[in-house]
């Protein structure tokens, strides 16, 4: 995050470098590769003879958890790795066929291995902004049951994600909500595990591939999984300031020592020098994991860096766990799908996210 020039992972010292093998296929591309110490996981992504490279400036000295994302494969091993510092540290990751697909596969993914016309299947994609599709299809619903947790769920605001659900004030009317809901509840029921497990084939996206490798991505982990960070906007001190999408609340995050306050609309004191408007104005791509959270279910702040001119903000929507990254409005390990089973405690508020950032 931040101004400094962004350096691809192939051109700068490495402090970590190795391959990623899955037994007889050999070298693997597009696998990525994360190292996590403390709040912070730094990934890149392996090239086409299955290379991996972590430049020195992303890790500095101390002990890392390794972790992949690869549909279709778990790491074998080594899951840690001391870094010294001092001189780079090479290692191979083993990589197995996983048992437990359907835990990996995103919301596209599911959308594209569950049968039904397209018609039907749009359905699902209203249902990504509160939770993951994985929700959906692994919830053992029936027609019935499914068609009274959409009446449910047509009670929550739209800022609601399944750790948080909040009440409307005024609930929707179910045909505007989810029009034709007890065939989109019968096709739900159709496709998820009422009648024992799904006999559909998983299907999974192809791996990145070629120039699409060359990319270092660098997470922090929010302190409080309530946080639903959006608007993600980068000062020229390399500050980053944040809306949240369920509360009159704006975030601030220090990259550098990874600080974080935040202001509330309560708060009596006012920032002392605003910015001037919506300062800085260099171009991001910013988008929220999954509302800010991380593939396995803390929020996170994500940062890109893709060429020695260009840094990116971004924030990628995937699937949340009880551990630690993405979420939408239910309960499981991946994307979410359909059903908030806890109760509310606090009226709907209306948020106003932040356009422009404050100065310090």
């Amino acid at each position: 995050l931040g101004h400094a020039p962004a350096v691809a992972q192939t051109k700068s010292p490495a402090a970590l470098t190795g391959t990623v093998t899955a037994g007889a296929e050999g070298a693997l591309e597009g696998v990525v590769v994360s190292a996590k110490k403390g709040i912070v996981t730094v990934s890149v992504v392996s090239n086409a003879k299955g290379e991996f490279s972590f430049p020195a400036g992303k890790l500095g000295a101390g002990d890392y958890a390794l972790s992949i994302r690869a549909a279709g494969y778990d790491l074998e091993g080594p899951s840690m790795v001391t870094v010294a510092g001092d001189k780079p540290v090479s290692l191979d990751l083993k990589l197995t066929k996983t048992k437990n697909l359907a835990a990996q596969l995103s919301n596209l993914e599911w959308i594209l291995s569950v049968p039904g016309t397209d018609a039907e299947k749009r359905a699902l994609t209203g249902c990504t902004n509160c939770h993951t599709v994985e929700r959906i299809v692994t919830s053992k619903y029936t027609a019935e049951e499914m068609l009274d947790v959409i009446k449910r769920m047509a009670q929550y605001s739209n800022n609601s994600f399944h750790k948080k659900p909040q009440i409307r004030t005024e609930v929707r009317d179910i045909n505007r909500f989810v029009p034709n809901a007890d065939k989109v509840a019968a096709y739900f029921a159709s496709i998820n595990r009422s009648k024992g497990e799904q006999s559909y084939e998983l299907k999974t996206v192809p791996r990145v591939s070629g120039d699409g490798t060359r990319v270092v991505i660098t997470e922090y982990d929010l302190p409080d999984q309530m946080i639903q960070p959006h608007d993600v906007v980068t000062d020229k001190d390399g500050i980053v300031w944040h809306s949240d999408f369920s509360g009159q609340m704006l975030g601030r995050f220090d990259t550098k020592t990874l600080f974080r306050s935040a202001s509330t609309a309560s708060s009596r004191t006012a920032p002392s020098r605003p910015a001037s408007p919506c300062a800085p104005r260099w171009r991001s791509s910013a988008r929220l994991r999954s509302r800010g959270r991380s593939r396995h279910g803390s929020p996170t702040i994500a940062s890109t860096m893709t060429s020695p001119t260009r840094s990116a903000i971004r924030t990628a929507r995937t699937s949340s766990t009880a551990t630690a990254s993405p979420a939408r409005c239910a309960g499981s390990s991946t994307p979410t799908s359909a059903g908030c089973s806890s109760t509310p405690t606090a009226a709907p508020r209306s948020v106003t996210p932040a356009t422009c950032a404050p100065s310090r």
